[in-house]
C-alpha cells in the first residue's frame, strides 16, 4: 500500500509537467544577434523554473504535515498504472495509425478496464459489442465536432 497525499500527486504532476515545458523552452533558438536581448526563451525558462521552485516548496510543506494520507488499494494503483499505460501508448499509435484506429482503439480499451474494474470483469459478448459500439460513435462524434464544425485537423 502507498502512503501518498492527494496533493503530492498532484505536485508531482505539476513539476513533471513544468519540467516538459522547462525541456522545450531550453531548445528555442535563443537570441536574434542583438546585444543584450535575452531570446525568445527567456520567459518560459523564468517561468517553468518558478513553476518548479514552487511547487518543489509546496511538495516538501505538504510532506511535512502528518495528517490524512491517501491509502491506494492493489487493485486501484494496477488501474491507475493501467490507465497511464494506455494514454501513452495511444499517443505512440496516435501518429503511425492516425486517429480513427487509435482512438477507436484506445476508447474499446479504457472501456473494459474500467468495466473489468467497476464491475469485476463481465466478458459476455454482449459487453464487448457495448464496447465496441461505444468507441465507434465516441469517435465519429469527436471527429464530427472538431473536423467538421470546428473545422480542425485532427492527425
Amino acid at each position: 500500500m502507498s502512503h501518498l497525499k492527494e496533493q503530492h500527486i498532484f505536485y508531482l504532476f505539476l513539476m513533471a509537467g513544468a519540467g516538459f515545458f522547462l525541456k522545450l523552452a531550453l531548445d528555442i533558438p535563443s537570441g536574434i544577434g542583438v546585444e543584450g536581448d535575452p531570446g525568445a526563451a527567456f520567459l518560459p525558462i523564468v517561468i517553468c523554473v518558478l513553476i518548479l521552485l514552487l511547487v518543489a516548496y509546496l511538495f516538501v510543506m505538504e510532506f511535512r504535515d502528518k495528517t490524512k494520507k491517501l491509502r491506494f488499494s492493489r487493485v486501484e494503483l494496477y488501474t491507475l498504472v493501467g490507465v497511464l499505460l494506455l494514454v501513452f501508448v495511444y499517443i505512440f499509435t496516435l501518429s503511425l495509425s492516425g486517429f480513427f484506429a487509435s482512438t477507436i482503439l484506445f476508447l474499446f480499451l479504457f472501456q473494459r478496464l474500467n468495466g473489468y474494474v467497476l464491475s469485476g470483469a463481465d466478458s459476455s459478448i454482449k459487453s464487448y459489442l457495448i464496447s465496441i459500439l461505444f468507441s465507434f460513435v465516441a469517435t465519429c462524434s469527436i471527429y464530427f465536432v472538431f473536423s467538421i464544425l470546428f473545422k480542425m485537423s485532427l492527425p
